[in-house]
């Protein structure tokens, strides 16, 4: 697969943070998560409300991506109240 194209992703738990913040565990629907490098961020897409970067904050234990959001607008508020699927 070629790393422009979009891959889903699993949201798995959602953990708080701060008031405004929360960290996003994802898997992906199918495979395994690439390495990144530090400082790698993706692009994230909150279905129906638009897309933004952010950047990976580390490895789960289950190896996929934990991401840290904090709720400043449209997107980011929508990936801060994501549910499991």
């Amino acid at each position: 697969m070629h790393l422009m194209t979009p891959t889903p992703y699993r949201v798995r738990s959602p953990r708080p943070d701060q008031a405004d913040t929360v960290i996003l565990t994802l898997e992906p629907v199918e495979g395994a998560c690439p390495p990144f490098p530090p400082d790698q961020f993706t692009m994230i897409y909150a279905s129906g409300v638009g897309e933004n970067s952010i950047s990976i904050s580390g490895r789960t234990r289950s190896g996929g991506y934990a991401q840290t959001i904090r709720a400043v607008g449209a997107v980011s508020g929508a990936l801060y109240r994501a549910r499991p699927v």
